[in-house]
């Protein structure tokens, strides 16, 4: 018998699971459910390592595809929550979304690194965590970085001045070999002239 058949159908019964190829257990929940599914994930089946919280901008279906990534050391079992939260944005100047995510941090300290980057890349408003602050960058008044909507290039044109580049068209490595050679000669030379 496999692992959700012992261990979580029998306690989670109205819980659909599936197994992807490489064998890692997948399930979906919702934002209400998020915290109370987790933690007895955390307690009741010993899955005790937060692996990771990452997120997809789908921003075709409007939502961003949120995964908790969990492992059980006792089990040596992976299992994704899998979490949907709409994409839409805040129109207080926030830059923050709507719908709001529960902080696991209560669960696993280690989450809070992982939702403040949620809350600065992809603009998720998570709630309860202690210390939503800048992560990576500095004084952020654009969208964040990680939308699939953020305009990379044009951010990039608008604040960046581009230096002028090898105008020569010269090979780095035959350069490279001739300066050496040289280098080589001047030395042949001086040590010809010490002698």
């Amino acid at each position: 018998m496999s692992f959700i058949d012992t261990d979580l159908q029998p306690r989670f019964p109205n819980r659909e699971f599936t197994v992807d190829a490489q064998g890692i257990i997948k399930t979906e929940t919702n934002t209400a459910e998020l915290l109370g599914l987790i933690s007895r994930f955390h307690n009741e089946s010993g899955f005790e390592l937060l692996d990771t919280i990452s997120c997809t901008d789908w921003i075709e279906e409007g939502v961003l595809h949120l995964n908790y990534i969990l492992y059980s050391y006792q089990h040596n079992q992976t299992l994704f929550v899998k979490v949907k939260l709409p994409r839409e944005l805040k129109e207080d100047g926030t830059k923050r979304t709507v719908a709001e995510l529960p902080s696991v941090s209560s669960i696993w300290p280690q989450a809070e690194d992982f939702e403040r980057e949620l809350w600065e890349m992809f603009g998720v408003n998570v709630v309860g965590h202690n210390d939503l602050r800048e992560f990576f960058l500095e004084d952020w008044q654009d969208l964040p970085p990680n939308r699939r909507d953020f305009d990379t290039l044009k951010f990039v044109n608008d604040h960046f001045e581009f230096r002028v580049g090898r105008e020569d068209a010269k090979s780095v490595a035959e350069e490279r070999k001739r300066l050496k050679e040289l280098r080589d000669m001047e030395k042949a030379k001086l040590s010809g002239e010490t002698e």
